[in-house]
């Protein structure tokens, strides 16, 4: 975590040596469609992190956003196998069951407050994430009884997939439509779910504005 905050701290003072002469008070971000994509790094507890990376929207109005955007989740990269965890399962000699894990989707929904028009912008707010683990099995199932396995299968279903709370901040910078941003999410513990641990998210990318949010008609007389 230490770690964590420290690349948000240096983030921070990178956007802000680069868009301190850029600051202005222009309204040019307003009422955009931005679309997007990301990237970076979730951890989930200690020992346990997943590559992050996905696509966005982001849809500003005169002082605050909607961001509605998708992550994929990629568990041990590097390795084919991805990640091991345990689950309780009652029907198992040893009370828990091996399970292993690659990969999982994140969609979430956030709107954000956004009080300043300058080009380097602070903004913060939250809103709830969907999450899902796509691919978790139990490990080495030939050698499990009918029990245990039916029981782990059961126990896998019901808890790989939790909707969660999120809470939301960054820092952006704007270079005409081009938008460059770093990203700190965290989403506190669930028991009803596979990872039962905090997640802490550091994202970073990019957004552009094709469209206006909101269509103009003029009429004349």
């Amino acid at each position: 975590m230490r770690t964590v905050f420290r690349t948000i701290v240096a983030l921070g003072v990178l956007l802000a040596s680069i868009g301190a002469p850029l600051e202005g008070q222009d309204d040019s971000w307003q009422r955009k469609w931005y679309w997007g994509a990301q990237s970076g790094i979730t951890t989930f507890g200690s020992g346990i992190s997943a590559f992050t990376t996905g696509g966005h929207w982001f849809i500003t109005g005169t002082q605050s956003a909607l961001y509605i955007g998708l992550d994929k989740l990629i568990f041990g990269v590097g390795s084919d196998g991805g990640i091991g965890i345990t689950i309780p399962n009652p029907d198992s000699p040893t009370g828990s069951t091996p399970v292993q894990l690659r990969l999982g989707n994140r969609v979430e929904f956030l709107l954000y407050a956004m009080p300043t028009k300058k080009r380097l912008q602070l903004y913060a707010g939250g809103g709830f994430a969907i999450n899902q683990i796509t691919d978790a099995v139990p490990r080495d199932a030939a050698i499990l009884g009918a029990a245990e396995l039916n029981t782990a299968l059961d126990l896998i279903d019901e808890l790989d997939t939790k909707v969660f709370v999120v809470f939301s901040g960054g820092l952006q910078l704007r270079l005409g439509r081009l938008v460059a941003y770093g990203e700190y999410r965290y989403l506190p513990s669930s028991r009803d779910f596979l990872l039962n641990a905090p997640q802490h998210s550091l994202l970073g990318g990019f957004r552009y504005a094709l469209t206006h949010a909101n269509e103009q008609i003029e009429t004349g007389r």
